[in-house]
């Protein structure tokens, strides 16, 4: 199945940016992290469709997938 991530520029990761990617069926959000070496420490939260999920939630074909990335300063 196939999934669109959208990544923040500050992630520096152009290879996720607006990127039709390959999945299995049935993988959470934190495995699809892991598949492409995203730390979960560098996110506070995931969004699918719109919607904020949990790193558990199953991914499905056509979903549009984007992380909120932790932010830091002050």
């Amino acid at each position: 199945m196939e999934i669109l991530v959208k990544t923040p520029a500050t992630f520096r990761r152009p290879d996720l940016q607006n990127k039709k990617i390959e999945v299995e069926p049935g993988k959470t959000v934190q495995q699809f992290m892991a598949q492409v070496k995203i730390s979960p420490s560098t996110v506070m939260g995931a969004i699918i469709n719109d919607q904020k999920v949990p790193f558990t939630q199953q991914l499905a074909d056509g979903d549009s997938l984007s992380f909120i990335p932790m932010m830091s300063g002050g």
